[in-house]
């Protein structure tokens, strides 16, 4: 069965058609990642997904399972992260970590368990005490990955999380997803760095004015375009769409 199964979705604002009537489906233990120019919908899709957004008409499953009769449950399995998220300002990185694994119901040996596991992968024991707007911007991110997977979620979504980020934090960010997808997490991510794609990805989902346009992976899309590198690959398909349209 698979993690994610979406079927004719659409996302309509007053007259803008965000998401335009997409279907595809997100495996268990693969890296799903999400293509688009701006504006395509990408980040639509993803709210959507992640129960931020209500679509305007079709289904979004989770292993069969609905945000409709079965909320509580499918949150429970969901992390979900954007580049404009934070943390709490005037709580330290420790004090909100703690905060939210009361929320999921943790003992207070579950949550300290966790926040040393995460602390360990994290390289957030010298940032623990600190207050959010006295991190860096690549502190800060580890720490929002943190809490975004406090309650180790078996579905990850992730939304532009590396933009303006350094290689190295980047790199932490990109080896973690790759080691979750190995733990068999599902994992749907956007990215325009797509030196990322060539890395993590099992299969690419290109969308274009709200229209799932291709389903590929980054090889299929190298060959296809008879091209060297996956930026002028995905750049010769997204002009080719466009002149389609």
């Amino acid at each position: 069965m698979s993690a994610i199964t979406i079927k004719n979705l659409s996302k309509k604002f007053q007259d803008t058609v965000a998401v335009d009537d997409i279907s595809f489906e997100i495996p268990f233990g693969e890296v799903t990642a999400l293509l688009g120019s701006n504006g395509a919908g990408k980040s639509t899709t993803l709210n959507m997904i992640a129960g931020i957004l209500l679509p305007t008409s079709g289904t979004i499953e989770f292993s069969g399972k609905t945000f409709e009769k079965n909320y509580k449950e499918v949150k429970t399995n969901l992390g979900y992260l954007t580049c404009d998220m934070a943390l709490y300002e005037t709580f330290s990185v420790l004090e909100t970590l703690r905060l939210l694994g009361d929320l999921k119901g943790f003992s207070q040996k579950k949550t300290n368990d966790r926040i040393e596991q995460l602390a360990e992968q994290f390289s957030l024991g010298e940032i623990l005490e600190k207050h959010y707007s006295e991190l860096s911007s690549g502190q800060k991110q580890r720490s929002l990955i943190s809490a975004s997977i406090i309650h180790d979620p078996e579905i990850l979504i992730f939304d532009e999380v590396t933009a303006s980020l350094d290689l190295v934090v980047s790199k932490d960010i990109m080896d973690f997803l790759k080691a979750e997808k190995e733990r068999g997490k599902a994992i749907i991510f956007s990215t325009h760095i797509l030196s990322e794609v060539e890395y993590l990805s099992d299969r690419i989902l290109m969308i274009e004015k709200g229209i799932l346009v291709k389903e590929t992976n980054h090889q299929e899309l190298l060959e296809s375009s008879n091209s060297t590198n996956l930026t002028e690959a995905f750049y010769k398909a997204l002009k080719e769409e466009q002149v389609a349209a």
